[in-house]
């Protein structure tokens, strides 16, 4: 059950083929969410790294430990640099996106019942561990 979160552009129109398979075997199951590709007041980056076998995506640049494109940082993740922008904390209309960890792979949703647990540290399906919000995004169709 592998997830890669992929941003989508806030405040313009998003086409996505549900269904469409693509690289590397993932299927698409759709947009989960709208974030900004631009900086804006209030937001804060959402870094992207990649260790050959998951991407990893977080507000905090401390986490890995760098957030220079193409450095390697702690536990062998390399940046890919700024994903998106979103918020750190909650705002109006805002939905948090949820991190877990299987020990394997990261997976990202806005759908806590996808997993079934939003407690910090509780597995739930398919192995995957609660580590917490990533940020706060606004879901998909919302008015922006």
């Amino acid at each position: 059950m592998a997830n890669t979160f992929t941003p989508s552009i806030l405040k313009k129109s998003v086409q996505h083929c549900q269904g469409q398979k693509g690289k590397y075997g993932y299927v698409s199951e759709g947009v989960q969410c709208i974030v900004s590709t631009e900086p804006e007041a209030g937001l804060v980056p959402l870094y992207r790294y990649w260790n050959g076998k998951d991407h990893f995506y977080t507000t905090n640049a401390n986490e890995i430990g760098t957030t220079v494109t193409g450095h390697t940082g702690k536990y062998g993740y390399t940046s890919e640099g700024i994903a998106a922008y979103c918020y750190q904390n909650q705002r109006r209309n805002t939905t948090p996106l949820y991190r877990y960890y299987n020990g394997k792979e990261h997976f990202y949703t806005t759908n806590a019942d996808e997993i079934g647990t939003t407690v910090p540290g509780w597995v739930g399906k398919h192995g995957y561990k609660y580590e917490g919000v990533a940020c706060y995004v606004f879901p998909y169709g919302a008015v922006v």
